[in-house]
């Protein structure tokens, strides 16, 4: 990696830490009592249980018409 696409990428990762900080001293501020990481682990754990609840529906359906 060259000099100037090091520099580059220093500067976005900057970039990505600000707005980083930005999203989490919001998160504090509208009420929520735990950090943006574990947030947004939650919302992605419920999602996947949301989506495989889904799927074991669609299985059971489809196999209620195998039999």
């Amino acid at each position: 990696m060259n000099r100037a696409h090091r520099s580059q990428l220093r500067e976005i990762l900057l970039h990505v830490t600000a707005v980083r900080n930005d999203l989490e001293k919001l998160h504090w501020e509208i009420g929520e009592d735990i950090s943006i990481n574990k947030s947004m682990a939650i919302r992605d754990h419920t999602y996947a249980k949301f989506l495989e609840s889904k799927m074991l529906g669609v299985q059971g359906f489809m196999g209620k018409g195998e039999t």
